[in-house]
């Protein structure tokens, strides 16, 4: 299942990405 958690940390990280970029705390949706 490493695919899978690389795939949610990717997601992870462009949520923080865009998280700093709009200023809104973005929570897991998963």
């Amino acid at each position: 299942m490493e695919c899978c958690d690389l795939a949610k940390l990717g997601r992870n990280l462009l949520n923080q990405v865009r998280d700093k970029k709009t200023g809104n705390t973005i929570s897991d949706k998963d």
